[in-house]
């Protein structure tokens, strides 16, 4: 309602705005709650490791554990963005599209190799693959960790959570 009267008053429809003197209320913001020890491990307990959709979805989530990208930015990486040996991930298309590095630990490094070398393979292109051996979209992470999460009793499975933690 403030920019509609805002617009009226620029616009020379009114004289002055009934909201110029009213303050913007405040919410409190929400505390995004961290991943315990115990609901990390209850989600990669559920990823079997011996198909290729659990070994990418362990490989996924320690990623997201260790590097804290977002989800957009997971759903871009290609291969050529991973340094298995230097624990680095090139972030092309972060936040007001800016490129970062970041860091993963060993248990992540070890995770990615797994599914590369047992299901993936090294052929250019995106880095986590869908069923249909194409870049896996943004919903189809929420949906997979959605579904993930029902199956470990872990609630609101989220990849925004994995930045806290």
């Amino acid at each position: 309602m403030r920019f509609l009267f805002s617009w009226l008053k620029r616009m020379g429809y009114i004289e002055e705005s009934p909201f110029a003197q009213i303050k913007n209320i405040r919410l409190p913001q929400k505390i995004v709650q961290p991943y315990t020890a115990e609901e990390i491990g209850r989600l990669l307990a559920c990823c079997d490791s011996r198909f290729w959709w659990g070994s990418r979805n362990r490989a996924m989530i320690l990623m997201l554990l260790d590097t804290g990208v977002r989800r957009t930015e997971l759903v871009d990486l290609d291969l050529a963005d991973l340094d298995l040996a230097g624990q680095r991930l090139r972030v092309l298309h972060g936040k007001g599209n800016k490129q970062r590095v970041v860091r993963f630990g060993t248990k992540a490094g070890e995770a990615v190799e797994d599914y590369l070398e047992r299901f993936r393979g090294r052929e250019p292109g995106a880095l986590f693959l869908s069923r249909y051996g194409t870049r896996m979209s943004s919903h189809s992470v929420l949906i997979f960790l959605r579904r993930l999460g029902r199956r470990a009793g872990v609630e609101k499975v989220k990849v925004h959570r994995f930045r806290h933690t």
